[in-house]
């Protein structure tokens, strides 16, 4: 069993969620898929993860993004970074995640919500903290 968390606001998550599922295919694992809201734990225990990313041209900003760039390629992972809204609030997305993960009826959705969800803002640009973007997210990934 591997215990993913993630936050379909977070890149270095997207990365993971792409890789992560023919890594535990190969090992024959199964994988619980456990939302967390990053914005809230970084604002207990980071909030200078926020002053950070002001300066987009700092030596650390541009090293993360070369770096996440890298991955991405290296992975094959197809990525656009920043999308046009970074960061994004993603708690009504998220919210959805943990409706489905604890809904048994629902739960065969989330999946599919998640990756839904990460390609709609890493891959489309589109804005996942507006109802309308996640109502089309959700009539993608079959739920009602």
């Amino acid at each position: 069993m591997i215990d993913f968390y993630f936050d379909v606001s977070s890149p270095w998550t997207y990365l993971a969620f792409r890789n992560i599922q023919p890594m535990a295919a190969g090992l024959d694992a199964t994988i619980n898929w456990r939302p967390v809201l990053v914005g809230g734990i970084f604002n207990t225990v980071n909030q200078r993860m926020y002053a950070s990313r002001e300066d987009s041209n700092s030596p650390r900003n541009r090293y993360v993004l070369k770096d996440l760039q890298d991955c991405a390629r290296q992975t094959g992972v197809r990525i656009i970074f920043p999308p046009k809204v970074f960061p994004v609030n993603s708690v009504k997305a998220m919210r959805g995640c943990i409706w489905l993960a604890q809904n048994a009826e629902s739960k065969q959705h989330l999946l599919a919500f998640i990756e839904a969800t990460f390609a709609a803002y890493f891959t489309q640009q589109e804005d996942i903290s507006q109802d309308e973007v996640l109502a089309n997210i959700c009539h993608d990934a079959g739920i009602d």
